[in-house]
């Protein structure tokens, strides 16, 4: 299929893009699969948990310190640039709606 990135956590399903946005839904295949901590330089992340239970772990930029919350289905929030964070699945599986603008601009910074 196209648009479909395998991860180690699972997939990346690209279901709309265009120029100016990208939709993917982000399918974990199991418990304690992550993303690993990551960030966006330029755009905002938009997340809707679609099904399942998460940690989502941000870092304060301001003060260093890691902020975790445990999230959950129907849950939604924006992820500003520059701000590091990581999804860590709590369940057998999940799936996440994410929606940002269109840019190549994703920084792994590791576990």
């Amino acid at each position: 299929m196209d648009g479909v990135i395998e991860r180690s956590w699972g997939q990346e399903i690209i279901w709309a893009e265009n120029e100016n946005y990208v939709s993917k839904y982000l399918l974990f295949n199991g418990e304690q699969s992550s993303t690993g901590l990551r960030m966006y330089s330029k755009s905002t992340k938009s997340i809707f948990v679609n099904e399942g239970l998460f940690n989502l772990v941000t870092v304060n930029t301001e003060t260093g310190m890691k902020e975790s919350k445990e999230v959950k289905t129907g849950f939604a929030t924006q992820i500003p640039p520059l701000t590091p964070f990581s999804l860590l699945c709590l369940g057998k599986a999940g799936n996440i709606l994410e929606v940002s603008e269109n840019f190549e601009d994703e920084l792994f910074l590791g576990k």
